[in-house]
Parts: C-alpha cells; structure tokens; sequence
C-alpha cells in the first residue's frame, strides 16, 4: 500500500511463507488482503471515477454497443475460456448479463467458467458460491 500499489496487485503478490501456509478450505489469503488493504484504506481506492455516485455497470450499455453487441462480446468470453482464463472471461460475462440479464449465449458461457473453476477449486466457500451459481444458471435456463 505504501508503494501505491493497488488490491488487485497485492492480492496477487502476497503469500504466506511455506512454514505457515495450510489449505485454503474456509477463506483464501489474497480475500484477507483485500479485507486488510480495505479496512486500512477505506473505500477510497485512488480512482478518482470510483468518488461519484454512478456505477461503472451504468456504461455497460454504451460498451456493448460500441463493441459491436453480446456476441462479440461472448466471443472475447470464449476467447479467455480457451486460454483458461476463467476469471477475466467471468467479467465479461458480468457486462452482457449486466445488460441482457437473461442471454442464453452468455448464461451458458458463464455455465462452463463456473464448472471449469470448481473443477481447480479446493475452497470450500469458494466451491458453494461455485456451486450456487451453476445451480442459479440452470435453474434461470429451465424456465
């Protein structure tokens, strides 16, 4: 923090020694830095955007447009799957559904991110958020 660094950074960077380190069954460290680096900082990140009272998701309309729609959108979703990186494909798949709540492309490309990281999980809350929005998904997609 002192080095300017933001969370994302630290929660990256920051590990336990080998002699502390146990499995990761109720928590992980990088979500005890984040709670760390946000109880010493605030709310306050340094992004003078984050100081006003409207969302980032209130741009996700434009952005969509301006990509060229959902599909291209689910494309660069498909595109980080491939590479496995779930995590960045799981944002993106935030901005559609933030905007089309019910794409089915998109529920079901969120679908396969949650299975292939519960598949790399071992957290338990990890693996019952995991699990709920599979079960959440399948649900929506059954109605």
């Amino acid at each position: 923090m002192n080095e300017g660094k933001d969370v994302f950074t630290l929660m990256q960077q920051i590990s336990l020694p080998d002699s502390l380190k146990i499995p990761e069954f109720f928590g992980r460290v990088s979500w005890s830095v984040r709670g760390i680096y946000e109880g010493y900082a605030g709310w306050f990140d340094g992004n003078v955007s984050n100081m006003y009272t409207i969302s980032n998701e209130s741009i996700y309309p434009e952005l969509i447009k301006l990509s060229g729609g959902p599909e291209t959108l689910i494309r660069l979703a498909e595109d980080f799957f491939n590479q496995k990186e779930y995590v960045k494909a799981l944002r993106v798949t935030d901005v559609i559904l933030k905007v089309y709540k019910d794409h089915k492309k998109t529920l079901g490309m969120r679908l396969s991110i949650a299975k292939a990281l519960i598949k790399l999980c071992r957290n338990g809350v990890e693996n019952a958020w995991l699990n709920y929005e599979i079960n959440r998904i399948n649900q929506i997609s059954s109605e």
